[in-house]
């Protein structure tokens, strides 16, 4: 398998709620976009990579250094979805959860993964803690879905 070309679309700011009281809208994480053009077959060979390594290390503990202790992390990794978007597609959910200094602390990263012909969109999401987990990468995955099928169509 071979990338052809990989073009990293841009990162940016989305949006999930407005602040009433101050009356504007209000950043609630960030987005990496992705393309990367395979040879043929590539793509969803490494689909099915990614597909299996979820599967394979779905629940970890790992430690990580924090202002000069070991903290213990745990990492769980979800299939949230599949089939959502363009040939295939995948969405998974990536956990992490510790206590930090006495208090405990959750990052949640959400990805999406569409497959369209050999050609892979690629969507990271970090989700702001108390926002919908699904809501934002459905909507930010289509649009880039929609985006690379008119960017590849002649």
């Amino acid at each position: 398998m071979q990338v052809v070309r990989k073009e990293i679309v841009g990162t940016y700011s989305f949006v999930a709620r407005y602040d009433t009281v101050n009356k504007r809208v209000v950043p609630d994480g960030s987005v990496n976009e992705v393309i990367t053009t395979y040879r043929g077959g590539g793509a969803s060979v490494y689909l099915d990579e990614v597909r299996q390594q979820v599967a394979r290390c779905a629940r970890a503990t790992e430690e990580e250094d924090f202002m000069g202790t070991k903290v213990a992390i745990t990492v769980e990794k979800t299939v949230e979805a599949e089939g959502v978007a363009g040939d295939d597609s995948l969405i998974w959910r990536h956990k992490r959860s510790g206590m930090y200094a006495g208090n405990y602390n959750e990052s949640v990263d959400v990805i999406a993964v569409i497959r369209l012909g050999d050609v892979i969109v690629l969507v990271h999401i970090g989700i702001s803690p108390g926002l919908p987990q699904r809501d934002p990468i459905d909507r930010l995955a289509a649009a880039a879905a929609r985006r690379a099928t008119e960017h590849l169509t002649p």
